[in-house]
């Protein structure tokens, strides 16, 4: 029995997997397969009777074994989730991620030996994917347009949980401790062109002809779009208020309030809304939280400066701190050829098992921050106003160093570039609001003697 699976196997996988540099692939499908064929073998009756549970069990392990060692990641296992929701069984790993990861291509192939089999519980393999989801923290915004293995659809929008942690911000001589105390949902990626479009209606982006352009009709309308790249030529003013309407669109209260700015030019949709000059907008702007403490809303929003060097500390870890490895995280000066490129294409940041995309590089990412020193501490998120606010990460038309996790750009909130996109965030524990303590019967005479002295001292 055992030479027929291995022939099965080297079938599948030409060699390679037998070789030192893989023998995790050869020994999970051998400990996978094994009990299928020892059981057929030993009982003629068993495969027939409980052969589905037992394929799918084999299914669930490879596919938990992969996720345990990070060569698949959230990306994929929402992938088969989503087409599972629609009646389709298909392989996690597409030839293009195959293509683009070499070390991805193996583990395709025995995927489809696995998956290959009408006797796939696809009922019992959707709950355990949506269970491994749930465990693994990432929640998904449901949308009309979901992305499965096809060119048609679109980038879903996901939010990773992110955990708090003290570090060292900035570099040099200008280095602040800084201590995050909630934990954060972040977008797994840049706000694409195509979710822009989905709620705005019209695309203000300037990279809409390319590989993936698309036209589809909105509101009547005909927009052109490359789906999954990340939208740009769009205001501070614009973006917040796509945030606002995420968040009421979800049942939550919108972050940002422009209630008490009255004088507006341009509009939200095409990425051109702003205040008119002369007004001091920056200053009326309000925060929907107790003491107008960012942290404390419970909308979707900008990250704060802080947050966003923290992940941009956690991705160059993750390439050794090593310039030279960029290419493999971010798109920029050296690899983009001159354009944005479709969010999630190169190797995402996996924090706790989770993955998040294009931190560094394709487009700079406003922050909740006004421009001016780094501040440190507890949960910082900079002045309260100023006529500049802070973007991060690079973008594909800069050099290597400014994609550094320290390096800071600004620019005023009503510029358009299309250089600048964002993604938004979202407090999951608020920090709790500091209760004053009652004044006592006591202290309040002696605040009342306190006061009726002075008086007395003023007359004299």
């Amino acid at each position: 029995m055992i030479p027929l699976f291995l022939t099965k196997i080297r079938r599948v996988l030409p060699g390679s997997a037998f070789k030192s540099r893989s023998p995790f692939i050869a020994i999970t499908l051998i400990s996978l397969a094994m009990p299928v064929f020892a059981s057929s073998d030993r009982c003629p009756g068993l495969l027939t009777k409980t052969g589905s549970a037992i394929v799918t069990l084999n299914v669930v392990s490879y596919l938990a074994d992969l996720l345990k060692n990070q060569i698949i990641g959230d990306k994929e296992l929402l992938r088969l989730v989503e087409c599972l929701e629609h009646g389709k069984l298909t392989n996690p790993i597409t030839p293009e991620d195959a293509r683009v990861k070499s070390a991805l291509l193996i583990h395709r192939e025995a995927l489809e030996w696995l998956l290959n089999s009408d006797e796939v519980d696809r009922g019992r393999l959707l709950e355990w994917g949506k269970q491994t989801l749930q465990a693994r923290g990432v929640v998904r915004v449901m949308r009309e347009t979901t992305r499965v293995a096809t060119k048609d659809t679109a980038q879903l929008i996901t939010f990773l949980r992110v955990e708090p942690r003290k570090f060292m911000m900035g570099e040099d001589y200008n280095r602040v401790e800084v201590d995050l105390t909630h934990d954060v949902e972040w977008m797994s990626t840049p706000v694409t062109q195509a979710q822009w479009v989905e709620f705005m209606g019209v695309n203000p982006s300037e990279f809409v002809n390319g590989e993936y352009k698309r036209t589809r009709t909105v509101n009547g309308r005909l927009v052109q779009e490359q789906p999954d790249n990340p939208v740009e030529q769009v205001t501070w003013w614009s973006a917040a208020h796509f945030a606002n309407l995420l968040s009421i669109k979800h049942g939550l209260k919108p972050a940002y309030d422009f209630g008490l700015i009255p004088d507006w030019e341009g509009t939200p949709a095409d990425g051109s809304w702003k205040p008119k000059e002369g007004q001091a907008a920056e200053k009326l702007v309000r925060i929907n939280a107790p003491y107008g403490d960012i942290y404390r809303a419970e909308g979707y929003r900008f990250p704060t400066e802080a947050e966003q060097e923290d992940v941009l500390q956690r991705a160059w870890e993750a390439i050794g701190n090593k310039e030279e490895r960029l290419t493999e995280i971010a798109w920029f000066a050296k690899n983009s050829n001159g354009k944005t490129h479709p969010v999630g294409e190169l190797q995402s940041l996996v924090i706790g098992g989770r993955e998040i995309s294009d931190l560094a590089g394709n487009v700079w990412e406003w922050s909740h921050d006004y421009q001016e020193r780094l501040s440190g501490g507890k949960n910082p998120s900079g002045p309260s106003s100023a006529e500049t606010r802070i973007f991060r990460g690079g973008s594909w038309n800069y050099n290597a160093k400014y994609l550094r996790s320290a390096s800071r750009h600004y620019a005023e909130l009503s510029v358009r570039h299309n250089h600048v996109g964002f993604r938004l965030v979202r407090t999951l524990n608020p920090p709790p609001v500091p209760r004053k303590s009652p004044l006592s019967l006591k202290r309040f005479l002696e605040l009342v003697l306190d006061r009726l002295r002075s008086r007395a001292g003023a007359r004299l």
